[in-house]
């Protein structure tokens, strides 16, 4: 099963409440990885205290750049031991939780442009997470915003999860984002993050 977390603006607590969907699925025994796809601003790496010097070339922007998904298994990280510290949840004897970090780098993330090439190469790397890494259950962090990444997503998950807070400037975007997203029959769930 595939989710992706979206929002309409930054700030409101997507990735947070990514990673806490995330710890309840591994607490629950499920095998679970989370993929950073926020290409500009990785939040997932910092709230995970990713760092470009050990993570090297194993990330998400250098396996979009190289259109290599045969890179997806040696770059996944089990952070099961380091959420279940942080957040204080014991996982089941089959639940995990891993991921495949972001290191935001400007330069190798504008050579990525959003084309039929990129579209089969994220396929082949959420299909790679899938079946090469042991996981049942995807949640991929995504920009906020309408964006050319969240498009070419969309399409490949079965949710969105869409986290907002209520004020004004963020119940106008959700008028603008939710109604594109069940356009396009994509099953939605709004959080409201306070």
């Amino acid at each position: 099963m595939r989710f992706a977390f979206h929002s309409y603006k930054g700030g409101v607590g997507r990735t947070k409440v990514m990673i806490g969907v995330a710890a309840i699925l591994a607490m629950r025994g499920h095998r679970v990885a989370m993929l950073d796809f926020d290409l500009d601003a990785s939040g997932l790496a910092t709230i995970l205290d990713a760092k470009p010097e050990t993570v090297g070339n194993r990330d998400l922007l250098h396996i979009l750049h190289s259109a290599d998904p045969s890179a997806v298994f040696a770059s996944m990280i089990d952070v099961t031991n380091l959420v279940s510290e942080r957040f204080g949840y014991e996982p089941q004897a089959n639940g995990c939780l891993k991921y495949i970090p972001t290191i935001s780098d400007p330069e190798v993330a504008d050579q990525i442009t959003f084309n039929a090439a990129t579209r089969y190469s994220v396929a082949a790397i959420l299909e790679a997470i899938l079946r090469d890494c042991g996981v049942e259950q995807l949640l991929i962090d995504l920009r906020p915003g309408y964006s050319p990444s969240s498009s070419l997503i969309f399409p490949m998950v079965d949710h969105a999860v869409v986290v907002t807070r209520l004020d004004r400037q963020n119940i106008e975007g959700l008028r603008k984002v939710v109604p594109r997203m069940q356009q396009k029959g994509l099953n939605t769930t709004i959080v409201a993050n306070y």
